[in-house]
């Protein structure tokens, strides 16, 4: 199993260190967007009922 798993270990440990200063430049649009998300999930509920109206 330690054969199989040490060179997927290895091909990880660089993406790794790709991904996480996109991660830290995420996090805080993430924390932007998740207030807006809650305004918007309720105006799609309004919204759906008046698409399927017009046949969308």
């Amino acid at each position: 199993m330690n054969s199989e798993v040490r060179p997927l270990n290895s091909e990880i440990r660089p993406l790794n260190s790709e991904v996480r200063p996109l991660n830290s430049k995420l996090q805080p649009l993430n924390s932007k967007l998740q207030p807006l998300n809650s305004e918007v999930r309720p105006l799609n509920s309004e919204v759906r009922p008046l698409n399927s109206e017009r046949g969308d």
